[in-house]
């Protein structure tokens, strides 16, 4: 059995309980709390991992997009599909839809769900984002527009066509959320 050696550093006797510096590299070889430190190898936290009180997300959430979830003028589209996808507190939208007629009023043709509504901080009543729009069709691609809006706590999509009457669209939105994170939804 080895022997107990007592430490002594100047006259002063060493506990490795109450004097860290009894422990050879003991500053090499732990994670303090506060300074900027680099550390090396895989870290699985068990119960989660925080960066000023927010969760850490590594997973992509998303959630398909079908005619199901239209609003406003439904009438207008045949085909609607796409997903919605969440990473952190980015969120994108990428939608196909179908035009059968126009759709000039640009009313808002999809609501957005919880956990990937626009963050409601950039104004008191109204706040746009638009969206990236073609059409695949010869006619007239440059009157076709569309925008994510928050409008009084309430966000979704608006989409105008101008005088286009038919014909597959495809839109693509990206902006920042606040919402807490979807529960329910599929993740990657």
């Amino acid at each position: 059995m080895a022997d107990i050696v007592q430490l002594e550093e100047k006259g002063n006797l060493l506990y490795p309980k109450t004097h860290t510096s009894a422990i050879d590299n003991f500053d090499e070889a732990v994670v303090k709390k506060t300074g900027n430190e680099t550390i090396t190898g895989i870290k699985n936290f068990k119960d989660g991992l925080k960066v000023n009180g927010r969760d850490v997300v590594n997973k992509t959430y998303f959630k398909e997009i079908t005619n199901t979830d239209r609003t406003g003028n439904a009438a207008s589209f045949s085909n609607f599909y796409g997903y919605i996808y969440r990473v952190g507190n980015l969120v994108k939208l990428q939608l196909r839809i179908n035009l059968t007629n126009s759709n000039n009023e640009g009313q808002m043709i999809y609501k957005l769900p919880e956990g990937y509504k626009m963050i409601d901080e950039h104004g008191k009543n109204f706040y746009i984002t638009p969206c990236s729009c073609v059409m695949w069709n010869a006619v007239s691609r440059a009157k076709l527009w569309g925008l994510v809006e928050w409008n009084h706590g309430d966000s979704g999509l608006r989409f105008f066509t101008g005088d286009v009457k038919t014909g597959n669209s495809y839109v693509e939105a990206t902006w920042i959320t606040n919402d807490p994170y979807p529960i329910d939804d599929k993740f990657i």
